[in-house]
């Protein structure tokens, strides 16, 4: 797991789900080779959990990539953070990873690694959908693993 795992304010509020959906995120930005990843909100004096504003973000090299703010729980911060991780980027298996069934919306993809994707390309490559379950997000393909390089390890956390 990356070495700053969970904020302070992560296990203050725990409705259904929320820790699988935390710990499937954490997971995840592990396997993207990320150095640290946090969840925590903005508003201390919220009447409820809900109203919070919660937010989760991760670090590579002098890179974060939040999921945005305001989120009713943990959880969906989370989720957010594992789609924006997810959509447009590579998949193992060569694809185009994607949350959505129907693939990636919109134009030119960039991913972690600095790998460029146009609209056209990833219709051609095809999609991979992505889904989360229980404590991890798995692919839709069986294809193995891929592990990072050492150069590419160091370019994302530095």
């Amino acid at each position: 797991m990356p070495d700053n795992v969970f904020g302070p304010a992560a296990n203050v509020y725990d409705p259904d789900g929320d820790r699988e959906r935390v710990l499937a995120c954490a997971h995840l930005v592990e396997r993207c080779g990320g150095a640290a990843f946090e969840v925590g909100y903005l508003h201390e004096d919220a009447p409820t959990p809900e109203q919070a504003g919660w937010w989760a973000v991760a670090q590579w090299a002098g890179v974060k990539l939040t999921s945005g703010s305001d989120h009713p729980s943990p959880g969906a911060a989370c989720d957010a953070l594992a789609q924006r991780l997810l959509d447009g980027g590579q998949c193992r298996c060569g694809k185009i990873s994607s949350t959505n069934p129907r693939g990636v919306m919109g134009g030119d993809r960039t991913t972690l690694l600095g790998e460029k994707f146009t609209l056209k390309q990833q219709q051609e490559r095809g999609v991979c959908v992505w889904r989360r379950d229980g404590e991890q997000w798995k692919p839709g393909c069986d294809a193995p693993p891929r592990r990072l390089t050492a150069a590419e390890l160091k370019r994302l956390r530095g």
